[in-house]
């Protein structure tokens, strides 16, 4: 369980609602701004009904590391477009600096050891605010047979347990640490995602191509039989030959 007095000490929110079981941290949060609160951290032990992009289902087991907060878009000093690509930047960091390897990041807001995800994101914005939501598999130290294949966490791969205080202060404190473009931009080209080649999917297009680059406002482009295509949404996934 999280401590509210720790997370109060090091974060500048004016709410903080710690849970044990919620269907969905953003669920949660975004019922709460209809109330007129602007600053709310949600953290839940459990999510019975947490959500992925597009809809999807994620995995949310007890050891896990689940919660949402808000920010308004008036005080993000680079366009709020960036905004999945930086809160992912800012778990990537904190997972590089707790030691985790191999990690990689894949775009939008997606962070895997290898061949598995170890944490996503989902943004979504109400009126002038972003609801930034996150998990990480943090102390889980076994997963569903459905997706034991294609998940890992920081226990399996550490062998020892995370201070889930510490690392949800250090997530946070790191995507505040954004302050523009560029260094977004930066991770992306960084990132070791340009060159590789991948299949795009969205609700229109389903497409194989090779990661061409990314432009200034985070949207992916990738070169199709010779022609660039740009993409805002959609989700990537790495063709074996280069995972």
């Amino acid at each position: 369980m999280l401590d509210p007095s720790y997370l109060k000490r090091h974060l500048d929110f004016k709410d903080y609602i710690l849970l044990e079981t919620i269907d969905s941290t953003n669920n949660y949060i975004a019922k709460i701004i209809k109330k007129g609160k602007t600053s709310v951290l949600v953290a839940a032990d459990e999510q019975t009904n947490g959500r992925g992009r597009f809809s999807r289902k994620w995995s949310s087991e007890t050891g896990g590391l689940y919660f949402s907060f808000t920010e308004k878009i008036s005080d993000i000093n680079y366009n709020y477009q960036l905004s999945p690509i930086a809160c992912a930047m800012g778990v990537f960091k904190t997972l590089d600096y707790a030691g985790v390897p191999n990690l990689i990041y894949k775009w939008p807001n997606d962070i895997l050891v290898g061949k598995k995800k170890i944490s996503g994101i989902l943004l979504e914005i109400t009126e002038d605010t972003i609801i930034a939501g996150i998990g990480v598999n943090a102390n889980i130290r076994e997963f569903q047979e459905d997706i034991s294949k294609t998940a890992t966490s920081l226990f399996l791969i550490k062998r020892r347990e995370y201070d889930l205080n510490e690392l949800l202060c250090g997530i946070i404190a790191e995507i505040n640490k954004i302050n523009t473009e560029k260094e977004i931009l930066n991770f992306l080209k960084d990132s070791g995602m340009i060159g590789k080649r991948v299949k795009f999917t969205s609700v229109s297009r389903n497409i194989n191509g090779t990661v061409f680059g990314f432009r200034e406002t985070g949207e992916i482009e990738i070169d199709i039989d010779g022609e660039v295509e740009s993409f805002i949404a959609g989700d990537v996934s790495f063709l074996r030959e280069d995972i």
